[in-house]
């Protein structure tokens, strides 16, 4: 599923901060980077599971090419300042292209956290898994993750305890 037209959101979260949502593009590769060199290492660490540092320049180019049907990634850009500033990221990626489940990642620039960032984002995607037919989402997180937690409850997804990882909760969501 090709977008016919490219779709983007203006939302305003408060008096003060606006952002734009739009779907991600290879055009976005040099803001990805910025974005995520900015991260703190928590951020970092909750993203990928680990001790990521730097993005390769074919995993920047993988994040930013997506084929919107099995996999979608929409970015929040900051409508504040001059420069067009990523301050948030959404994705889902089909686990297996037809078995209609597909894990997300959501993440937040530190300093735009708790404004309603994640929940703008996640709307956008689940709105659009469904019309690519999209059945379920799940989530991988470290147990510590508490703005997944927060979000996981927020939106109604179910939790569990990774069984080959104590460390990792596993939050579903039939959508």
């Amino acid at each position: 599923m090709k977008y016919s037209s490219v779709p983007l959101w203006e939302i305003k979260l408060d008096d003060k901060y606006e952002i734009i949502i739009r779907p991600i593009t290879p055009e976005d590769i040099e803001l990805e980077k910025d974005f995520f060199n900015q991260l703190s290492q928590e951020s970092k660490h909750n993203r990928f599971l680990g001790g990521v540092a730097v993005l390769s320049s074919k995993v920047l180019a993988d994040l930013c090419n997506i084929d919107h049907l099995h996999d979608m990634a929409f970015v929040a850009i900051s409508k504040d300042g001059l420069s067009k500033k990523i301050v948030g990221v959404v994705r889902y990626a089909e686990d297996q292209v037809g078995n209609k489940k597909a894990e997300i990642a959501v993440t937040v620039a530190d300093d735009w956290q708790d404004k309603g960032i994640g929940t703008e984002l996640l709307k956008k995607l689940i709105e659009f898994a469904q019309v690519a037919g999209i059945k379920k989402f799940y989530s991988i997180d470290n147990y510590a993750n508490e703005k997944m937690r927060v979000l996981a409850k927020e939106f109604g997804f179910s939790k569990h305890q990774d069984p080959e990882d104590a460390s990792l909760i596993i939050y579903d969501l039939d959508i």
